[in-house]
């Protein structure tokens, strides 16, 4: 009889076993030898012969078969052959083709990218066809951006033969402002995929050169224009030009390091521009966090006298982790989890962090007495660029106000002595307006203010002129207080450690108190007694000792506190 069924259509590209079909007979053969015209394509084909109906004499042969993967790109086709007592009966066999398919890659696009570069980025692409080998390609406008690029393959689904690639590339970092892109295609069976990518330009447009402080993660860099120099006039206020004997500076600039923390911490150079499009970029040298001041000063200038210096504070901090003042309900303020300059966030000597006279954009070490490599720091009048201690002397700054900020700018290691018993101010004349235009959360974040890009140190609040309310207004005595020892701070909640930093003294710049009190700056001169009064030369803080706490003190401005930052 003709076999059952006389045909196999379409079968799959990826191959099948277990195919079979029936031929009845009445001859009482015992061997049956099928054959096929595709050897490479038909596989295992065998017949077995089982009785239909012994009475009558009635056979059934059933023949089986696999189909080979279809590697080749055209449909395949054979005939298997079953010859029984000289009559032979064909059945036909068809399989598709292995058409080649490449998903779209997963994902399509990589939007901006960090700017510091970033390492193990990754797409992936499915296909059927089994090339072992892949070659990806690199365009775009800024091809340079890749700093690696690998390619493996995975078996996805053997049955179907389905296989995916992984395709791995790294960016380096951007040291210009402008936003780079680039793709990487990778071409299969001459089906092109592209993927393409974007990274921002370092540090953001908005605030490049304007801060006076940058956060960078240990073993990256940072890059800025020097616009906050092109803001400083040669007095107490600021323009946009960088004056000199003849107009603007166009020439060029040298950078060099003031001091840092960590020996070897930084390493400063100057990657493009003159004049005010000079672009400084700094490269951490290891995995330490630390801090360090650099100063930018005219290149022929061989007393390398700064123009401006700019405070790098080496962290893994991305300013994610915040506490917003949940008693403060005139104003919302949402502040860092730890203190500027600190390298971690802890009731710790790390976590002290930065000192800072009020209104002045430089920081001086902090207490970490007792700690390698500090010692020297906390005792310092003033510091060198190797991380030990100085000797430029503690004094009391010029007699006018401009003379004292440019005093400020061109000695960021100078401890300026408060100037008489009467204000205690390391200026000449009070002046309420250096950290905050208004010396209120309302007014705008200054060219001395010494936080990143972002954020800005915490202002008052003025309610219907009559009053002013500190950032830290309505928080309670601390909850956990350890007096006196290196842990000695106050919590208020998650992300909410201040430590007890201590101080730096007025008269000569040392430090006390570490461990028994911290004060943080507001950027307002003290109201609280008289608003809006001119007689006030105090500067609005938060203070605390011993599990007390006064979130609305006054303090002397020639005194070294500690700083924590605010969103802006």
């Amino acid at each position: 009889n003709d076999p059952v069924p006389v045909s196999f259509v379409d079968l799959p590209a990826a191959g099948r076993t277990g195919n079979a079909f029936t031929i009845e007979t009445n001859s009482a053969t015992n061997t049956v030898s099928p054959t096929t015209t595709n050897p490479l394509m038909i596989t295992n084909l065998k017949a077995e012969r089982s009785v239909l109906d012994a009475a009558n004499g009635v056979y059934l042969w059933t023949v089986t078969f696999n189909v080979s993967a279809n590697a080749s790109f055209s449909v395949r086709s054979a005939t298997i052959s079953v010859p029984i007592g000289g009559v032979s009966k064909t059945v036909t066999v068809s399989q598709v083709a292995a058409a080649v398919y490449v998903n779209e890659p997963q994902p399509a696009s990589f939007v901006d990218l960090p700017a510091d570069g970033k390492t193990g980025n990754a797409f992936t692409i499915e296909t059927n066809l089994a090339t072992k080998s892949v070659s990806p390609t690199i365009g775009g406008t800024t091809p340079s951006i890749v700093a690696y690029l690998g390619t493996s393959r995975s078996v996805l689904d053997v049955m179907n033969g389905v296989y995916l690639w992984t395709v791995t590339f790294g960016v380096t970092a951007n040291t210009s402002a402008s936003v780079r892109s680039a793709n990487i295609s990778i071409s299969i069976d001459g089906i092109s995929k592209t993927v393409t990518f974007s990274q921002l330009g370092h540090p953001l447009s908005m605030h490049d050169g304007m801060a006076n402080c940058y956060m960078v993660a240990p073993g990256g860099n940072v890059s800025f224009k020097v616009s906050q120099a092109y803001r400083y006039d040669g007095s107490a206020s600021f323009t946009n030009t960088l004056h000199t004997t003849g107009g603007e500076y166009t020439g060029a600039f040298g950078v060099e390091i003031v001091w840092q923390d960590v020996t070897n911490l930084v390493t400063p150079s100057i990657v493009s521009g003159t004049g005010k499009d000079t672009r400084v970029n700094i490269q951490v040298n290891g995995s330490t966090p630390g801090n360090a001041v650099v100063k930018i000063y005219k290149a022929g200038d061989t007393s390398k006298i700064p123009v401006w210096s700019y405070h790098i504070w080496v962290t893994d901090y991305t300013g994610s982790a915040t506490w917003t003042n949940p008693y403060q309900t005139v104003h919302t303020y949402t502040f860092m989890d730890r203190n500027l300059g600190a390298t971690e966030a802890a009731l710790s000597l790390a976590g002290r962090g930065l000192f800072y006279q009020w209104g002045r954009k430089d920081p001086f070490p902090g207490g970490k007495e007792g700690t390698a490599g500090y010692a020297a720091l906390s005792k310092f009048y003033g510091i060198n660029q190797d991380g030990a201690a100085g000797t430029t002397a503690v004094r009391v700054s010029s007699s006018t106000n401009a003379g004292a900020i440019v005093e400020s700018i061109q000695d960021p290691t100078t401890f300026f002595e408060y100037k008489n018993s009467i204000y205690n101010d390391w200026l000449p004349v009070k002046d309420d307006n250096l950290w905050s235009t208004n010396g209120m959360a309302s007014g705008n974040k200054t060219i001395y203010d010494p936080c990143p890009a972002g954020w800005r140190v915490p202002a008052n609040v003025v309610i219907n002129d009559s009053d002013d309310y500190s950032p830290w207004m309505g928080v309670p005595a601390p909850p956990r207080w350890a007096y006196g020892s290196d842990a000695g701070g106050a919590n208020w909640g998650t992300n909410a450690l201040f430590p007890a930093a201590g101080r730096r003294f007025d008269n000569n710049g040392s430090i006390g108190y570490e461990g028994f009190y911290g004060v943080y700056w507001s950027a307002s001169p003290h109201w609280r007694a008289s608003p809006f009064s001119s007689s006030s030369n105090y500067a609005s803080s938060l203070y605390f000792l011993s599990g007390n706490v006064n979130v609305d003190s006054y303090n002397y401005r020639a005194y070294g506190f500690s700083v924590r930052c605010a969103q802006e």
